[in-house]
């Protein structure tokens, strides 16, 4: 089960939500069961139009309203803590859109979680996610942090950046410790003001067996109760998990973000005046 919390309201006119339809062709054809989104706003005809030309069985909408905040409030472990920041953090909404899609999961018959953005896809080469996931779970592992790579625009303009988009940075901790990969790094690091490479994120995404009682960490982390398995694709020296290590280069995570400039405005007029922290 793949959830996300969508907004396409302000996308640009001549695109409407074309990456949208995009993200739910691609996942289903990839054998994810069920798709789950939560649009934010009842108003939002561009996703929701795109989103019901699919099977409602398999694609699965909830609008943003008091019946959807009450029900949240029943069956969310981090409802109380995160309420008040509803209205102006996404960040909020989307963990709790994420531990409403992991209540019901097991009831849709669906036995991992996974949260993804409208502008991430859940890549692999191969031909379907299921095996992947049946290795892990025969593993015992309850909880898998993937690799996520950037998009980097190649157009000033595109209505779908998922078709349009082929050049990405690979996550620094994927990258060989070669002379040419130092070069790499200092190249993208000088384009950057503040001398990042990634720049947005670079601690992965994680999907989680269902039926555990895990709630949100965070959009990237699960917590899971009772010590069980949790690995990770990131042998990232700031968290040590040498334990949960575990390699894994495809499936990952494609990340998409503002490829193109009327993406990169439409969501800074989603956004608005944001603080410059997440969740307070």
């Amino acid at each position: 089960l793949i959830v996300s919390t969508v907004s396409f309201k302000r996308a640009p006119e001549v695109a409407a939500a074309a990456p949208l339809e995009s993200f739910v062709r691609y996942h289903l054809r990839k054998g994810f069961a069920r798709l789950m989104f939560f649009v934010d706003d009842a108003g939002d005809a561009a996703a929701l139009a795109g989103l019901r030309k699919f099977p409602s069985s398999r694609v699965l909408v909830r609008i943003r309203a008091d019946k959807l905040l009450q029900l949240q409030k029943e069956r969310c472990p981090s409802f109380g803590k995160l309420a008040h920041l509803v209205e102006t953090d996404v960040s909020a909404r989307q963990m709790l859109d994420a531990e409403l899609a992991m209540a019901e999961a097991p009831s849709l018959g669906c036995a991992w979680v996974l949260s993804l953005d409208s502008d991430e896809l859940f890549f692999t080469s191969e031909a379907s996610v299921v095996p992947h996931f049946e290795r892990l779970y025969s593993d015992g592992v309850e909880q898998m942090t993937y690799l996520n790579h950037e998009g980097v625009p190649e157009v000033a303009e595109t209505t779908d950046y998922f078709s349009s988009i082929t050049l990405f940075r690979r996550n620094h901790l994927a990258v060989p410790l070669s002379p040419e990969a130092r070069e790499g790094l200092r190249f993208w690091m000088g384009r950057s003001e503040r001398g990042q490479y990634m720049l947005f994120y670079d601690n992965g995404k994680s999907a989680c067996r269902s039926g555990l009682g895990a709630w949100a960490r965070s959009q990237h982390f699960w917590e899971v109760p009772g010590g069980g398995r949790v690995c990770t694709a990131l042998a990232d020296p700031r968290r040590l998990n040498v334990e949960g290590f575990r390699r894994c280069e495809d499936p990952c995570v494609l990340h998409f973000p503002v490829c193109g400039l009327g993406w990169f405005l439409s969501k800074y007029q989603t956004l608005g005046s944001f603080p410059d922290t997440w969740l307070g």
